[in-house]
C-alpha cells in the first residue's frame, strides 16, 4: 500500500473507496419532510377554501364545522412550518457528516492517523458536499474554506479520491477539482 504521497491511490485505497460508497448507498436514506409538509398545508388550504361552499350544499353541524375549521387551520400552519424548516434536517445531518470527516483527513495530511480511515472520511466528505432536500441543491460547506481547513496534504488526498470517484462513479459531481481558476465560493 502506498502511504507516501496522499495524492496517489493504491489498490487498497480504491477498494476502500468502493466499500465506503457502497456502505453509504446502503444507508437508509434520510426522509425529507418538506414534501409531506407542502401536501398538508395544501390540504388545509383546500379545506378552508371549500368548506363555506360545501356548507351551503350540505348541512354541517355547528360542532363539525368548528372541528373542521380547527383541523384545517392546524393542517395549513403545521404543514407550512414542516415544509419551510423540514429540509434543514437533511442539510444539518450532511453538515455533521462533513464536519466529522475533516479530522481524519487533516490528520493523515499532516502525517498522522490511519490512511484507510482518511480515505473513508474523504468519501463521506465528498458524498455530503451537496444535498438536495427539495427542488434545489445546497452545498453543505464552501469548498474553498474546506480546502483551507483540510490543509495541503488532506486536500491532495480528497482530490485523488474525488478524481477516482468522478472516473468510476456517476453519483457525484466535482467539488474540489475545478477546470477554472479556483473553487466556487
Amino acid at each position: 500500500m502506498d502511504t507516501g504521497s496522499p495524492s496517489r491511490l493504491s489498490a487498497d485505497d480504491a477498494a476502500t473507496i468502493r466499500d465506503e460508497v457502497e456502505r453509504l448507498a446502503d444507508r437508509r436514506p434520510r426522509r425529507d419532510p418538506q414534501f409531506p409538509g407542502c401536501l398538508l398545508a395544501f390540504l388545509g388550504m383546500v379545506v378552508l377554501t371549500l368548506t363555506p361552499a360545501l356548507g351551503s350544499w350540505v348541512d354541517i353541524p355547528r360542532g363539525g364545522a368548528r372541528a373542521l375549521f380547527i383541523l384545517a387551520v392546524a393542517s395549513l400552519f403545521g404543514g407550512a412550518v414542516v415544509a419551510l424548516f423540514g429540509g434543514s434536517l437533511e442539510v444539518r445531518a450532511a453538515r455533521r457528516d462533513s464536519e466529522a470527516a475533516v479530522g481524519p483527513i487533516r490528520a493523515h495530511g499532516e502525517g498522522q492517523g490511519d490512511r484507510q480511515e482518511a480515505v473513508r472520511a474523504a468519501v463521506r466528505l465528498l458524498s455530503s458536499a451537496v444535498v438536495a432536500p427539495g427542488p434545489g441543491a445546497t452545498f453543505t460547506y464552501r469548498p474553498a474554506e474546506m480546502a483551507r481547513r483540510l490543509g495541503p496534504g488532506g486536500l491532495a488526498l480528497v482530490r485523488a479520491v474525488e478524481e477516482y470517484r468522478l472516473a468510476n462513479d456517476a453519483r457525484i459531481g466535482p467539488v474540489f477539482t475545478t477546470t477554472g481558476e479556483g473553487f466556487p465560493e
